[in-house]
Formats: C-alpha cells, sequence, structure tokens
C-alpha cells in the first residue's frame, strides 16, 4: 500500500470492515465520495487485508476504468500478475495500456478465463460510463456471480449513465468527511511521518483543519508542500500562496488525463457479446 494511502485511512476502520463484510456476503455495493475523501486507500486497503488475512474471496483491484478497453486491460493485467506469483500484483503491472497490443475481445478472453466465483473486483475511478462498460460489469454481476465494488464521485450513483441499471441491487455506502478531530489527527500522524517541522504548527494545524473541510487528500498534500521555504513568510505558512499552487497543479494534471483519454467513436459491436437481462 502507498503511503500517501496509509495515511488517508485515518478514520476509515470501519468503512473498510463494513466493505469487506459485503464482499464476504457475495454482495456488491458503491463507495460513494468527493475527490479525495480516500476512496482509493479504502480499496488497497481492503484488497490488502483480504490477502492478509486469507479471505474467502480474492480481491482484484481495478484502477483504470475510463473505457471497456481500459478496464478490460487493467483487469487482464491484474489476473496475470496474480498468476505469476506477485503479492503485489497492482506494482508488476502498473500500466494497463501495456497491454495495448490485444484487442477487446483478446483482452475479454484473458480476464474471463481467469476470473472465478472465489474472485471480487474493485473498480476504481469508476467515471460516466458508456453502455459497453455498463454491460461489462452486469456481465460479471448478474452471469458470473462476481461482487464488485465501484467508487464514484457523484451523490447518487444513477448519476453516471448506465451504471444505474447494473446497481440497482447496490448497497450505496458514503465515505464520509473527517472530524476535526481525526483530520488534526491525520495533520500530526503526516508531519510527524515526513519530518517535517514547523515553527507555526498549532496554528498551522488550526487552518488546515479548517481548510480542508475533513478531505484526507488535501491534508496530506498541504502537508507535503508545508516544507518547502517558499511557503515560509516571517514564520508562518502562506496558506493563500500554497492553495494557488495546488489548484494550478489539479488544472495541470485534469488536462492530461484528459489527454490520455481516446476520442469516442463507435463502439465495436462485435466485440461485445455478453448475455444480456432480460426483460419483462
Amino acid at each position: 500500500m502507498h503511503d500517501d494511502d496509509v495515511d488517508e485511512l485515518v478514520g476509515r476502520d470501519g468503512i473498510v470492515a463494513t466493505m469487506l463484510n459485503h464482499i464476504s456476503n457475495g454482495k456488491s455495493a458503491f463507495l460513494v465520495g468527493a475527490a479525495g475523501i480516500g476512496k482509493t486507500a479504502i480499496l488497497r486497503a481492503m484488497a490488502g487485508q483480504a490477502q492478509a488475512h486469507g479471505g474467502a474471496r480474492a480481491l482484484i483491484y481495478c484502477g483504470q476504468t475510463t473505457t471497456l478497453k481500459i478496464a478490460l486491460q487493467c483487469l487482464a493485467g491484474q489476473l496475470l500478475a496474480r498468476d505469476a506469483g506477485d503479492t503485489v500484483p497492482e506494482r508488476k503491472v502498473a500500466n494497463p495500456r501495456s497491454l495495448d497490443a490485444f484487442t477487446i475481445a483478446e483482452l475479454r478472453r484473458i480476464a474471463m478465463s481467469r476470473l472465478s466465483g472465489h474472485h471480487a473486483v474493485l473498480f476504481d475511478h469508476v467515471q460516466p460510463v458508456r453502455p459497453a462498460c455498463a454491460a461489462l460489469l452486469e456481465y460479471l454481476v448478474e452471469i458470473r456471480g462476481i461482487p464488485i465494488i465501484a467508487a464514484v464521485r457523484p451523490s447518487y450513483p444513477h448519476d453516471i449513465g448506465k451504471l444505474w441499471y447494473v446497481g440497482t441491487t447496490f448497497a450505496t455506502i458514503k465515505v464520509p468527511e473527517l472530524r476535526p478531530s481525526e483530520a488534526r489527527r491525520l495533520i500530526e500522524r503526516t508531519l510527524d511521518r515526513q519530518r517535517i517541522s514547523l515553527p507555526d504548527r498549532e496554528a498551522f494545524d488550526k487552518k488546515l483543519v479548517s481548510l480542508a473541510k475533513g478531505n484526507p487528500r488535501m491534508i496530506v498534500r498541504v502537508c507535503g508542500l508545508a516544507r518547502s521555504p517558499r511557503y515560509q513568510t516571517g514564520g508562518r505558512t502562506n496558506f493563500r500562496l500554497l492553495l494557488l499552487d495546488l489548484r494550478i497543479d489539479d488544472l495541470q494534471n485534469h488536462i492530461e488525463e484528459e489527454a490520455k483519454i481516446p476520442l469516442r467513436g463507435p463502439v465495436a459491436t462485435d466485440a461485445i457479446r455478453y448475455p444480456q437481462r432480460r426483460t419483462l
């Protein structure tokens, strides 16, 4: 698990336990929360704990779900890594695009031939999905009986396109904002782990708790930047400049991520042959 993930798990033990209980009972769920609230940290913790304690199901973490092909690349890559005996498969196939040479049909065969009822899939960063990607999720849940956890940002999962049809029987578990006491504990833990010493520590903690509004990712990012002399003025942290740099960095990251998403052309229907649910 990444260091940032460990930091962001403060106050999340109960949610991790709840999600693991859903999976062990063969149930699917939406993990709902704003960007940076800790959904990725929770999913990674689930995968790590299930493996460490020998859970009844092998949890497959699928971190990229922008399109059907990218989701299948990630899923196939994780399963291939597990077959190779890697105990932390996401490190071995860190970039699902390394399977670019495979067609959608080939990736589907690789993934489906290795998935069984003993697996569960954790889909991270689920965005508005096209019918083809929704068909994959429906196939896993309805036909193969494989429970999934889908981490989504909207307050209502049905806002993300066709996924509402798949998720009619999903539980919805919202990741709450950190309480002030938890936020202060996360600040202390992060600064100590990164060995950051601030002259205005008490004022820094109070200001960051107010600005972060319970968002653990923002707390971790601000603490990481606070060590730079660039943000220290007269023995105090210049939050205005620090937050401006954060917004610029977020904008650049958004532009880079958008550039990676292939242009949406017509879907190759011959490559999608999942059984369809009957309608009355």
